[in-house]
Parts: C-alpha cells; sequence; structure tokens
C-alpha cells in the first residue's frame, strides 16, 4: 500500500505501477472526474468503482481542464488519493481520459452519472477489449439532490 503521496503519480510511473499490478492479475478500473469538494456521491461512485476490480485508479482533471473548483488540482488528487478505496491518482491535462486508458488499459472503466460519457472514446473501449463501461448510479442522484437532503 502507498502512502497519499505516493498513491499521485505522472502518467510513467502509473504505466510501470499498472504493469505490476497486471503481473498479479489484478483487475484495474478506472474513473475520472473534477472531485471539487469531495461528497457522498464521489464516495459512493468510487466505492462502487472499487467494488469491479482489486484496483482503482482515479483521474483527476486538471486545473486548465475544469473552471471554478475551489481547490487545485495538487490539492484535489491529495483528497482523492487518501481515501482507502482509491490505489492512485493521476491528474488529468485534457478533458478525454484517452491518454491514460491508452497507457494503463484498464479492464473497467466507470464513469459517472455527472460526467459526460462521451469523452472516453468508444474506439478506444473497442480496441483494448474493456468487459464493460459501467455508468455508476450512486444512491444519491447528484450533488444538488444530496445538498437538498443535507439542507431538509
Amino acid at each position: 500500500m502507498f502512502t497519499t503521496p505516493d498513491k499521485i503519480a505522472d502518467l510513467t510511473t502509473l504505466t510501470r505501477r499498472s504493469y505490476s499490478w497486471r503481473v498479479y492479475e489484478d483487475d484495474l478500473v478506472f474513473t475520472h472526474g473534477a472531485f471539487d469538494a469531495l461528497h457522498p456521491v464521489h464516495i459512493a461512485l468510487l466505492e462502487e468503482a472499487r467494488a469491479l476490480g482489486q484496483r482503482l485508479i482515479v483521474g483527476v482533471y486538471g486545473d486548465d481542464v475544469v473552471s471554478g473548483t475551489s481547490l487545485s488540482a495538487e490539492d484535489r488528487a491529495k483528497v482523492v488519493a487518501a481515501l482507502m478505496v482509491v490505489d492512485a491518482v493521476v491528474i488529468l491535462e485534457s478533458q478525454s481520459p484517452d491518454e491514460v486508458i491508452e497507457a494503463i488499459k484498464p479492464d473497467v472503466v466507470v464513469v459517472s452519472p455527472e460526467a459526460d460519457a462521451a469523452h472516453v472514446s468508444p474506439d478506444l473501449i473497442m480496441k483494448h477489449d474493456l468487459r464493460h463501461v459501467e455508468l455508476a448510479n450512486p444512491e444519491a442522484d447528484s450533488l444538488s439532490s444530496w445538498l437538498e437532503k443535507a439542507r431538509s
């Protein structure tokens, strides 16, 4: 197990790490998002994603990809990396996670209900013969519904 700072990796390091996990025949799961203001919907998504394999790799959108976040990409990556269900975090420098998927070749890609599934190339999914792309359905429908419940 890695410490929080060790879980945050550049793509080269993550590729090597994913290769070593594959030696042990671990199924790799990948998901991605902004993860600003971590909340119960994020936790449900990450727990659901982790249940689909032995290793969970999370892509956190970089500062140039998303705007209006309250934390920097590095800080959001640290928060996500601190979670026990997460094995590795990489900062994504584009809206599309295709470069990371191409490098680590996960078995499963999990897309949250709030994300645009079009960011993951269907051709890439076919090329790597991913078992499936899972549209996660956490208990709460969205951040807005969670906030509404929290206010009542």
